[in-house]
């Protein structure tokens, strides 16, 4: 049987009614996949497809070679557990840019990441805890996997990667907002006794992207693969804060992740601007 390619398999996902108009697909179709960079994103994905979560992190990061500016890293611990939280500005690429800043300072560095990652390459599984945030194919079985490989790490001693807000940033403007943050951050804090490390990513798409975000949101999420690949060589400032210990979060859960939010939004950094 021919197996689906993982790119196609996401974009069928990721555009149903766009696709259920077979006539207008099949105008669009050839645009669409110039645009946004399809050979291009279907290379690289063949390119990492059998090798491990290291080699496909590596490889990323080798193609992109990001311009980075990384502020007080030396506020990072360099062992026992921790979990970095921070905004999520640009998509897939936020976890592979901070794979770059940590590879050195924690090489036991594991994230949670969106499962179309896992897709793309069984590999990243080696260090993607993967977690699907559409709530129609969320069960049972992938909650207690997620919970799993979270004790692994944490109760191991090693670093975990957060981006509580779950999904990018919210444009306003030409500024970049985070949405509400999950409390799971700091109730894993608490949990596993693991410092939250709060961490600012300054960076932003292409206009062109904010454009699909106001004129199709179909278009807008298939289009994060050339977001990707249009990375290369693109500056991204990260800064760290001072550890946040568990101990010292003794209030309401909610407003306490509301607070950790502003900190990393208004403090360690602003808003990011999409110019």
């Amino acid at each position: 049987m021919h197996r689906i390619h993982p790119i196609d398999e996401i974009i069928e996902e990721r555009c149903p009614k766009l696709m259920s108009n077979r006539f207008l697909w099949s105008v669009i179709k050839p645009i669409i996949f110039k645009i946004f960079k399809y050979r291009a994103a279907k290379n690289i994905t063949d390119d990492i497809s059998n090798v491990s979560g290291l080699e496909c992190f590596t490889y990323l990061t080798n193609l992109l070679k990001f311009n980075l500016d990384i502020r007080n890293i030396e506020l990072v611990p360099k062992n026992g557990p921790i979990i970095l939280a921070g905004n999520h500005p640009t998509g897939l690429t936020d976890g592979i840019v901070m794979f770059e800043v940590m590879k050195d300072r924690r090489p036991d560095y594991t994230l949670y990441a969106n499962i179309d990652m896992i897709k793309l390459s069984k590999g990243f599984e080696d260090i993607i805890i993967p977690v699907d945030w559409n709530d129609d194919n969320k069960n049972i079985t992938k909650s207690k996997e997620i919970l799993k490989r979270t004790k692994e790490t944490l109760g191991m001693g090693k670093c975990l990667l957060i981006f509580p807000s779950s999904r990018l940033s919210k444009r306003k403007g030409l500024k970049l907002f985070e949405r509400p943050w999950l409390s799971t951050v700091v109730k894993l804090s608490k949990k596993y006794n693991a410092p939250i490390i709060p961490f600012h990513m300054n960076g932003h798409n292409s206009l062109f992207y904010y454009f699909l975000d106001i004129f199709n949101e179909e278009l807008k999420n298939i289009s994060l693969f050339s977001e990707l690949v249009n990375k290369e060589e693109f500056k991204y400032t990260i800064t760290f804060g001072h550890q946040i210990d568990p101990l010292n979060i003794n209030g309401d859960i909610d407003k306490e992740t509301s607070r950790i939010q502003n900190h990393v939004e208004f403090t360690l950094g602003n808003p990011p601007i999409i110019l």
